[in-house]
């Protein structure tokens, strides 16, 4: 059965920017072997952030020495990944191609130059793309200075931490507006163009202090063209319980703006980029954090915990019973648990975003549970306890309740 538990850190909030440490961060050099010779060097390990992430590669990004001149090789594989670019090998030719947006990048291993969109360019100080292992595995390794500017990326270099950060071409924060007209809350960025954005919740049940988001904007400067009082936007939402926004620049580099999104609840932020508005919009919602089936009140039931108290719908099929999490998020990927006992045979929960069922908009979580030969849908009766929503089924009950809920007046 599948859970997801979240560990919130108190020590995150006061750091100015977030970066999870990866599993080279302890260890200054390790040694590598080159697939051309076959020798074994030491390198000093370079970390590496993609815009504000940590990149957890099974080859560590290390510093290469040539001739004097010291270049960042990176295992281009986990960078293409993580900006969407397309990447082949070519084992006969010894050569890599990199296919980003129409920017076609080939280098070959152990080569000064390499070709840019058929264009012949010498490489950095010569420093070629090498194929080297690391504890038996084998990676393309290319100086990530030339291909992520190539791409059109920003490379920032902290030789204090030894830490490359590769980012998106600078932008700019310039308005913050609150938008509660559609199904969910949202925050709105005005931003020059598209940015990277990461962001955590905080449970302030758990760390002894109020409930929040925070947003981190990387790679951005704040400018502002209304200017905010005390450099915090009010809502004061007592509905929704959305109090307050604070923005400052951070002074990491490459820099970049965190906003703190006060919360009466906890919830987490759906971050995505609005290219019509040019805005970076941020949905305040609810979330499903785990389906499991539980002993509830000396009765068998199917649980369903969230992060605030639910608004739930609940009908019947033949042999099913779907209870649909209104507004919610299901932050585990679609799936099943096959439970065959307490008169169910399986658990089943998926997200639900494009569906007709309710109105244009409604992103809701199903979970579908079926129940065996012998267990009727009058057996089920499904209430909403605090967070949770919880779905007895025992005979037990069986001609006890009849259970309803009318969305349109909040009835139940």
């Amino acid at each position: 059965m599948k859970k997801i538990i979240i560990l919130m850190l108190v020590c995150l909030l006061a750091m100015p920017n977030i970066a999870f440490a990866n599993k080279f961060a302890e260890i200054e050099s390790v040694e590598l072997v080159d697939e051309k010779d076959g020798s074994t060097d030491e390198y000093n390990v370079v970390n590496l952030l993609i815009d504000g992430n940590d990149v957890l590669a099974d080859v560590p990004a290390i510093l290469y020495n040539l001739n004097g001149n010291t270049r960042t090789l990176v295992p281009i594989s986990f960078i293409t990944q993580k900006i969407g670019a397309g990447i082949k090998w070519n084992g006969e030719k010894q050569e890599v191609t990199i296919d980003h947006q129409g920017n076609i990048i080939v280098l070959k291993i152990d080569s000064a130059k390499a070709t840019v969109n058929g264009n012949s360019i010498d490489l950095p100080n010569g420093v070629p793309a090498k194929l080297m292992s690391y504890q038996g595995t084998t990676r393309t390794m290319v100086p990530v200075n030339f291909v992520t500017q190539q791409l059109g990326y920003e490379i920032f270099w902290d030789g204090d931490t030894k830490t490359v950060s590769i980012n998106r071409p600078r932008q700019s924060l310039t308005g913050i507006r609150y938008d509660d007209s559609g199904s969910y809350p949202e925050l709105r960025f005005k931003v020059s163009d598209e940015v990277a954005m990461t962001s955590f919740s905080v449970d302030g049940q758990l760390v002894g202090g109020t409930n929040s988001i925070t947003l981190d904007f990387h790679n951005t400067e704040l400018d502002l063209s209304v200017p905010l009082a005390y450099k915090s936007f009010i809502i004061a939402d007592s509905i929704e319980k959305i109090y307050d926004v604070t923005l400052e620049s951070t002074d990491t580099k490459p820099g970049g703006v965190r906003a703190v999104v006060s919360l009466g609840d906890f919830r987490n932020g759906e971050v995505s980029y609005d290219k019509s508005t040019g805005e970076m919009v941020v949905q305040l919602i609810n979330s499903v954090k785990y389906i499991d089936v539980e002993e509830v009140n000396g009765l068998n039931a199917v649980v369903i915990e969230t992060t605030e108290e639910p608004a739930i719908n609940v009908t019947t099929g033949e042999g099913v019973v779907y209870v649909d999490v209104i507004n919610a998020k299901l932050l585990e990927p679609d799936s099943a648990i096959v439970v065959s006992e307490h008169g169910i045979d399986t658990v089943a929960y998926k997200q639900m975003d494009n569906s007709t069922i309710y109105d244009a908009g409604t992103r809701f979580t199903r979970v579908t549970i079926s129940l065996n030969n012998d267990t009727s849908t009058e057996n089920v009766f499904v209430e909403t306890i605090g967070s949770k929503v919880v779905a007895y089924v025992g005979s037990q009950i069986y001609g006890t309740y009849n259970y309803s809920r009318d969305l349109l007046d909040a009835t139940s």
